[in-house]
This record gives C-alpha cells, structure tokens and sequence, in this order.
C-alpha cells in the first residue's frame, strides 16, 4: 500500500501547505485506515485498481476536510469510499453493457489457507449488498449504529440484512462443501 500513498502524496504537491497538525491527522487516519478501507474497497469492486482509485480519492476528500478543519472519522471515511465505489459500479456499467463480476484473481493465493480461499468464493457467490454489510460487520467490526451511519439506514435495518446475508452466505457455504 505504500504505492498508493507515495503517488498519493506527489500528486498532492499541488495542494497549499497546511499546518503539521493537519499532516499529523492525516497520517494517523492512513496508518489506521489505509489496508482495512483497501479491502473493503477491494469487496465491493472486485478490482484492485479500481479499489486503488477509489482508495486515492477518498483519501485526498479526507486531506480536503482536513484542511477545512472538519473532523474526519472512520464512518465518514468508509461512507465517502463507499459512494466512490458505487459511483465507479454506476460508471463501468455505462462503459461496459456486460460488467464482469468479481473474479477469484483478486485474492493473494500465495498465502491463504484453503478455509480462507473456500470463504471468498461463497463471498463471490452473494449479492454486492450482502458482501459489504458483511465485510463491515464480520471483517472491520462495526456496530449496527455505526453501518447504519455509513449506508443511511436505521441500526434495526442493518441488523436485519446481517441476519439475512449470513443466513445465505451459510447456504452458499455448505453448498460448496
């Protein structure tokens, strides 16, 4: 990942010189966020230089806020990577009259345990929406409230989709078993 904010950082020269808090705060939310938001980018793309791109942006929106003396936190950042990511769906699909969907050449094979690649072919076999409630809860372990924030739903919503996407991610599962 150390890629992403190298280019990250020389397209950012551009950008007027801030104060070192601001730099600070920056740099806490990239070591904190970085992989985890990569990840989940990478779940709801199925593309790692989309996931790439989407990750860049949402990060230069979070320099922006910054600068602005907003706060920024990890609702706020997964909320903006998330629209990106649903923008750039919405984007490859004007592009694209058949989208592919997420293939298996997204996982490292190089060092996942065969139980760990099992998981992410039943991920593949779920709907988008079931992969990134999922992902938020079981992976990066936010709250109802917390998913509720990020996807504008109420917090009883949110539990109820978990319920039902582990309910067909072990019937999918079980059938690859």
């Amino acid at each position: 990942m150390a890629e992403i904010v190298t280019e990250w950082l020389a397209s950012a020269q551009a950008l007027p010189r801030v104060d070192e808090s601001v730099s600070e705060a920056f740099a806490a939310l990239l070591d904190r966020y970085e992989q985890s938001l990569f990840r989940f980018l990478i779940v709801l793309l199925g593309d790692r230089d989309g996931a790439k791109d989407c990750l860049q942006d949402t990060f230069l929106r979070a320099y922006q806020n910054l600068q602005r003396g907003r706060p920024v936190n990890a609702q706020w950042l997964y909320k903006v990577a998330r629209n990106r990511a649903m923008d750039e769906l919405r984007r490859q699909q004007r592009v694209r009259a058949d989208p592919h969907p997420m293939d298996e050449t997204v996982l490292d094979e190089s060092n996942t345990s065969e139980a760990t690649r099992a998981v992410h072919r039943t991920l593949l076999q779920l709907s988008p929406g079931d992969r990134e409630i999922l992902y938020l809860a079981e992976v990066d372990g936010f709250t109802s409230l917390e998913i509720g924030a990020m996807l504008g739903i109420r917090a009883g919503a949110v539990r109820m989709r978990l319920s039902r996407a582990h309910v067909r991610f072990r019937q999918a599962y079980g059938e690859r078993r």
